[in-house]
């Protein structure tokens, strides 16, 4: 997310319209009341024991000039893979409030069939941050920490986790992007601050207190609604830029706890504005920053860099950047699990693309060809398809038509005829031309995606006349 500086008045200590409570919303509250539902196979995302995965924003900006980074297109995935030089781990993308609180069903399952996870930022803003006015306000009014806290979009909530639990494939989600900037109005700074007696325990400062308290609420219903197969992240960012320093945005204060958040995850950008005099290395920020040793003190969970990328410029090198940044990942910070490069940008001055020059390129080619960086997903359930039903062969003049009800969750699947792959397709049908005439066939299918396969489904003969 790109950094945008704000105008901040003395009246933003008033926190605007954010409501007032006295008290947390109790656990017995927030659970669900209605039957409890069966939980999704599909887990979490593990981290792996001695490597990280590679993920990647493949430049979904919306082409229409608002800069939304929603536009979720396979080919873009494509391009940014064949750049590379290898296939990615997982893909993000934005979800904002504003446009829409609904299971973003399409992008996740273009992401899953193209062969990533999907990875989706959880934005509660009411207009967009970039582009042309209206754009988001300070503070947020609608979608406030406040409002989340008490229950306002629950009904909407539980709706995402259900359509989410359904699918049964891997999602990666984060609440509240870079949560210490100040350019969010998820922020403290418009939250309260550093007040004590506005809003729950008199000794936390109710800013933070009220993220903390809104990222645990969407947890619990997450829970309630049985999507187990939801990793959470927390998302934390080493920008050097007011409120940084005062004391009530320690990102210690906002961080949920091990109990609701699944991994942790930081932005650590090198300049991102061409006309920046200041260099800064990815080690030198990241360590400048201590965010890493912060939460490494408070939290067991790994950690990943869900952002990071730097802009073309004559004044420093992009290339030793990148190669620098993934080496200082290697050697220098173990809890770290996976690195996501941000590539996004126009040709010219403000290019965070990996491919802005030959130079930058190769670099990032040969760094993410490391090993290190070849991990595979690993999950905590089964994400694997459930078995194809239903199949049913016709015979037509060109060969055997095969039909079947596929699984939501599969990316492939493997058509078999007398106990042999003669095909696969990403469709639920398959005509078979090689069959031959006055021959009886059996068949099965058998669906696939990255974590596994499933059992062949029940066979069906045909025989071709």
């Amino acid at each position: 997310m790109v950094v945008r500086v704000l105008a901040i008045t003395a009246t933003a200590t008033l926190v605007g319209a954010v409501a007032v409570s006295g008290a947390h919303s109790s656990a017995a509250k927030r659970a669900r009341s209605a039957q409890v539902v069966a939980p999704a196979t599909c887990g979490k995302l593990l981290a792996p024991s001695s490597a990280a995965y590679l993920g990647a924003f493949p430049d979904f900006n919306s082409p229409d000039g608002t800069f939304l980074e929603d536009f979720v297109r396979p080919s873009l995935i494509t391009d940014f893979e064949r750049l590379a030089g290898r296939t990615i781990t997982w893909a993000y993308f934005s979800q904002y409030w504003f446009r829409s609180l609904a299971f973003p069903r399409d992008e996740v399952l273009t992401i899953w069939r193209h062969g990533e996870i999907p990875f989706v930022r959880l934005l509660p803003d009411s207009a967009a941050p970039y582009g042309p006015p209206p754009n988001e306000t300070f503070p947020e009014t609608t979608y406030s920490l406040q409002h989340i806290i008490e229950g306002r979009f629950d009904p909407q909530l539980r709706a995402w986790a259900d359509a989410a639990r359904e699918t049964n494939i891997p999602i990666l989600a984060e609440f509240g992007t870079e949560v210490n900037g100040v350019w969010v109005p998820w922020n403290g700074w418009w939250n309260g601050q550093g007040q004590l007696d506005g809003y729950g325990d008199p000794t936390y400062p109710d800013g933070p207190e009220r993220f903390r308290d809104a990222y645990r609420h969407i947890v619990d219903l997450f829970r309630a609604e049985g999507a187990t197969n939801v990793t959470w992240f927390f998302h934390a960012q080493t920008q050097r830029f007011f409120p940084q320093d005062e004391w009530w945005n320690d990102v210690k204060y906002y961080y949920p706890g091990d109990d609701y958040v699944d991994w942790i995850g930081l932005s650590n950008y090198g300049p991102i504005d061409p006309n920046d005099p200041h260099f800064i290395s990815f080690d030198d920020k990241l360590a400048s920053s201590g965010l890493y040793d912060t939460l490494t003190a408070i939290s067991q969970r790994p950690l990943a860099i869900v952002e990071f990328a730097i802009v073309e410029n004559a004044r420093w090198d992009k290339a030793q950047w990148i190669k620098d940044a993934f080496q200082a990942v290697e050697q220098h910070y173990p809890r770290i699990r996976g690195m996501s490069w941000w590539d996004a940008g126009l040709p010219g001055p403000q290019d965070m693309r990996i491919n802005s020059s030959p130079a930058a390129l190769d670099a990032f080619r040969g760094a993410a060809a490391d090993p290190y960086f070849q991990a595979r997903p690993q999950f905590s359930g089964d994400c694997s398809p459930s078995t194809p039903a239903h199949l049913t062969a016709r015979t037509t003049r060109n060969g055997v038509a095969l039909r079947w009800t596929g699984s939501l969750n599969a990316t492939r699947y493997e058509v078999w005829r007398r106990g042999r792959q003669i095909g696969a397709t990403s469709a639920s049908e398959y005509l078979d031309k090689t069959a031959r005439r006055n021959t009886a066939y059996a068949y099965a299918i058998r669906a696939t995606n990255p974590a596994g396969s499933s059992a062949l489904s029940a066979r069906v003969v045909a025989r071709r006349p």
